[in-house]
């Protein structure tokens, strides 16, 4: 359906200001492609009330055919304007008008008056849809009206069901400015975890991000692929170019691809409190492109090869967990950093019961190590190759614990596949590394420090004040022998 044209007297523009557009609603009966969508950021927040701008399951507010339009500002029918709030965004189309969305800047009950509508002469056939829900992400999120490169535009979600993949391929913000993609309940009211899956098989998965696309927030939305041995979406997200950067994804979840969950190749996107789990290959992966990229507080869990895999250099990683990968396969281990994956950052990370080693660097140079556990894991739980580049890494106040392969840096440490007596590993090995018992709580659903645990106080602190333990999760209250101070911040959503 064409939502917007253009004529060789005019070119469209999107609203001038901040804007709210509205994706479902309700079961999504009356939400359409030819909807108004929500309205300005600034009468969204001053209403406080969503049944301002869309009506009954996503519908509009007033919906009219026949309209006279003065080809100017104003459109005039009888009862037009009942009911509409100044702000509201409406889809209008008609002979010398460009088709798009457009603010009301005024009403009254026959007539609206509307900003910058982009038009050559008045004509008396004008439809139009004041309000509403736009019914699919793939319309809103390339919609002419959500340019961003000046403006911050938000898109509210519901779940929805996709028979294709959603192509971002139009639409870009600034270093200013973002397209926010934010998971909300079905009122709009709040929000909420919402879904995008599929029941069809989509070779390039659920949604995949061009070139073009920059400067986007995700947040709150599960990305499930119909599962990792249905043979559906074969990513949860991916990328068909490297310039497609400084995408922000917070609170979500990627799951059920038959491939690989996340599969990135563009550079300083940003991972916080997300998951990666149940995916028919790894759970994060990165190609080359991927430099830069920042992961907080995520997990990493039963997937089919490895949970975090990259071949990008400075990635930086803290706070996060990754257990129970590889468990069908014989590769997985839970952090793999690949051939030319140097100069990362690995800090207060949990590594638990991979099928192979913890953590694996086939390229290591420059990298720097801190404060992390590798426990009970089928390999090792430091792994470097590579010995002509150890003299490199920064490897400090780390903890490894019970892992089948035996050569760690005391006995029982099953620290690296290096022995206590090569020299070019111990060149690496610095600080107050730990082997004794982590004392988890219930592993791998909860992976705090129990009181005795040799995790607790023993993690290099990065400034500020009192005491820090090795590994994502913190001792929930102060230790009594030491009167640390502690957060009960969580590593990993679990």
């Amino acid at each position: 359906m064409l939502l917007f044209a253009t004529t060789a007297f005019a070119v469209y523009a999107a609203p001038d200001e901040a804007t709210v557009i509205l994706v479902g609603g309700g079961t999504k009966a009356n939400s359409s492609a030819t909807n108004g969508g929500g309205a300005t950021l600034t009468a969204w927040n001053t209403s406080g009330d969503p049944t301002d701008f869309t009506g009954v399951n996503g519908g509009p507010i007033t919906a009219d055919t026949g309209c006279a339009y003065d080809g100017t500002i104003t459109i005039t029918k009888g009862g037009i304007g009942t009911g509409v709030t100044v702000g509201t965004l409406a889809h209008i189309t008609g002979t010398n008008i460009t088709t798009g969305i457009y603010e009301v800047t005024a009403q009254t009950d026959d007539t609206l008056a509307f900003a910058d509508i982009d038009a050559g002469a008045s004509n008396t056939d004008t439809v139009i849809n004041v309000g509403g829900a736009i019914n699919t992400l793939s319309i809103a999120i390339n919609s002419p009206a959500n340019d961003a490169a000046t403006i911050n535009r938000y898109v509210y979600i519901n779940d929805e069901t996709i028979t294709t993949t959603i192509n971002v391929s139009t639409n870009t913000g600034s270093t200013g400015t973002r397209l926010n993609i934010l998971g909300y309940n079905a009122t709009f009211t709040a929000e909420a975890m919402a879904e995008i899956d599929t029941e069809t098989e989509l070779a390039d998965g659920l949604v995949k991000i061009a070139d073009v696309a920059k400067y986007y927030v995700w947040r709150n939305i599960t990305f499930n692929g119909g599962g990792k041995d249905a043979t559906r979406a074969v990513n949860c997200v991916s990328y068909s170019g490297s310039s497609c950067y400084e995408h922000r994804w917070t609170n979500c979840d990627f799951t059920g691809a038959s491939g690989d969950g996340f599969k990135e190749d563009a550079p300083r996107n940003a991972f916080e409190n997300c998951k990666f789990y149940l995916n028919g290959d790894g759970g994060y992966f990165s190609l080359a492109n991927g430099n830069y990229a920042r992961l907080t507080g995520c997990s990493f869990y039963s997937n089919y090869t490895h949970g975090f895999y990259t071949h990008s250099i400075y990635v930086a990683i803290s706070d996060s967990i990754a257990y129970d990968n590889g468990i069908d396969d014989t590769t997985g281990a839970g952090f793999y950093f690949e051939n030319g994956a140097q100069s990362t950052f690995i800090k207060n990370c949990t590594a638990y019961s991979n099928y192979k080693s913890g953590f694996h660097w086939a390229s290591p140079a420059a990298c720097l190590v801190y404060n992390n556990t590798s426990v009970f894991n089928g390999d090792y739980g430091f792994y470097f190759t590579q010995p002509a580049q150890y003299n490199t890494i920064t490897f400090s106040n780390n903890h490894a614990y019970n892992n089948d392969q035996n050569a760690g840096i005391a006995a029982g440490g099953d620290y690296s596949n290096k022995t206590t007596s090569a020299a070019e590993f111990q060149a690496l090995v610095s600080g107050n590394n730990r082997t004794g018992d982590p004392l988890f709580t219930d592993a791998p659903t909860d992976f705090t420090p129990l009181t005795g645990s040799d995790l607790i106080n023993n993690a290099l602190q990065f400034g500020g004040t009192g005491t820090l333990d090795i590994g994502a999760i913190q001792e929930a209250s102060p230790s009594a022998s030491t009167g640390g101070q502690h957060s009960t911040k969580q590593g990993g959503k679990q």
